[in-house]
Protein backbone atom coordinates (compact mmCIF):
# COMPACT_ATOMS: atom_id res chain seq x y z
CA UNK A 1 0.00 0.00 0.00
CA UNK A 2 1.31 3.44 -0.93
CA UNK A 3 2.12 6.05 1.68
CA UNK A 4 1.59 9.68 0.71
CA UNK A 5 3.24 12.73 2.22
CA UNK A 6 1.14 15.41 3.90
CA UNK A 7 1.95 17.72 0.98
CA UNK A 8 0.68 15.20 -1.57
CA UNK A 9 -2.49 14.59 0.44
CA UNK A 10 -3.05 18.34 0.66
CA UNK A 11 -2.76 18.72 -3.11
CA UNK A 12 -5.09 15.80 -3.74
CA UNK A 13 -7.56 17.23 -1.25
CA UNK A 14 -7.52 20.56 -3.09
CA UNK A 15 -8.13 18.82 -6.38
CA UNK A 16 -11.02 16.78 -5.04
CA UNK A 17 -12.77 19.45 -2.98
CA UNK A 18 -12.07 22.88 -4.42
CA UNK A 19 -11.52 22.55 -8.14
CA UNK A 20 -13.69 21.39 -10.97
CA UNK A 21 -12.49 18.82 -13.48
CA UNK A 22 -12.15 21.67 -15.97
CA UNK A 23 -9.27 23.25 -14.06
CA UNK A 24 -5.92 22.22 -15.54
CA UNK A 25 -4.27 19.85 -13.10
CA UNK A 26 -0.83 21.22 -13.98
CA UNK A 27 -1.77 24.60 -12.52
CA UNK A 28 -2.75 22.97 -9.25
CA UNK A 29 0.66 21.38 -8.86
CA UNK A 30 2.42 24.62 -9.83
CA UNK A 31 0.36 26.49 -7.22
CA UNK A 32 1.85 24.13 -4.61
CA UNK A 33 5.42 24.66 -5.82
CA UNK A 34 5.70 21.44 -7.82
CA UNK A 35 7.10 22.09 -11.28
CA UNK A 36 6.18 19.97 -14.29
CA UNK A 37 8.77 17.57 -15.72
CA UNK A 38 10.86 18.59 -18.73
CA UNK A 39 8.94 18.21 -22.03
CA UNK A 40 10.93 15.17 -23.15
CA UNK A 41 10.12 13.32 -19.92
CA UNK A 42 6.44 14.21 -20.19
CA UNK A 43 6.28 13.08 -23.82
CA UNK A 44 7.89 9.74 -22.96
CA UNK A 45 5.40 9.22 -20.14
CA UNK A 46 2.47 9.96 -22.47
CA UNK A 47 3.80 7.44 -25.02
CA UNK A 48 3.97 4.84 -22.26
CA UNK A 49 0.27 5.17 -21.47
CA UNK A 50 -2.05 2.99 -23.51
CA UNK A 51 -5.71 3.94 -23.52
Amino acid sequence: MATFSKRTLSILGDILTEYSSLTPIGHLFEDHGINPPPPEVAEEAVRGVNG
